[in-house]
């Protein structure tokens, strides 16, 4: 059996009563993980328990484990819990999506990495009008990584007018390559939908909140 199986044939009341508990009417036992507990401080749920004195907590194998003092596997085992040694096969999908995750992962931090160097860029600007003009005209073209970006929308929104941070932001999407992807993240967040919160989607929310304005003509490019 696994471990879901094993929680669905065992109530927390059918493990108490391995040891001799019984709840009371209101559900609560005395606690046998601390010492001195009169008032039955431990309450019994139908799949976990929750002490108010001592706040031990946990499920059927937790109580287990720390009635009999032994590890998650033992408490496992005790509930007739069985281990396969999965196959070649299965090892094999595990290690590639593993492998993936990591690719993925290392390649969004060194994104990230590069994009945060956009800002120190800016600072290389005379002043903030000069920094502003730039980014108007160009968007964020300091490097490879920063030239499709809307990292420089926090700082427009901040220092600049309204107006700029709104063609910034519009001549961003019509030069995307994912323009559509994000016109419709803006749509959804009119509709009041639930949209993902990736790097750039945080900007299209930035964006909305701050009621830019998006050119609709760009979805027909």
């Amino acid at each position: 059996m696994d471990k879901e199986t094993i929680k669905q044939q065992n109530s927390m009341r059918d493990v108490l009563s391995r040891y001799g508990m019984v709840p009371n009417r209101a559900g609560f036992v005395r606690c046998p993980f601390h010492a001195g507990d009169r008032t039955a401080s431990m309450k019994i749920y139908k799949d976990s328990y929750y002490c108010f004195g001592c706040g031990a907590t946990g499920d059927i194998f937790t109580f287990v484990q720390n009635m009999d003092n032994c590890d998650f596997k033992t408490a496992f085992t005790i509930f007739g819990g069985t281990y396969q040694k999965p196959d070649f096969s299965s090892r094999m999908a595990i290690y590639h999506a593993q492998k993936q995750k990591e690719m993925r992962e290392k390649a969004e931090r060194k994104k990230n990495e590069e994009l945060q160097e956009c800002l120190s860029d800016i600072d290389l600007f005379e002043n903030r009008q000069m920094a502003i003009d730039f980014i108007t005209q160009h968007g964020c073209c300091f490097n490879q990584y920063t030239k499709d970006s809307l990292l420089a929308l926090p700082y427009m929104l901040r220092y600049g007018e309204k107006e700029q941070a709104e063609n910034y932001f519009n001549h961003y999407i019509h030069s995307s390559k994912c323009r559509n992807r994000f016109v419709k993240a803006y749509s959804q967040l009119e509709k009041n939908d639930v949209i993902d919160c990736g790097l750039d989607n945080r900007f299209v929310i930035l964006a909305y909140s701050q009621k830019l304005k998006i050119n609709r003509s760009i979805t027909n490019r």
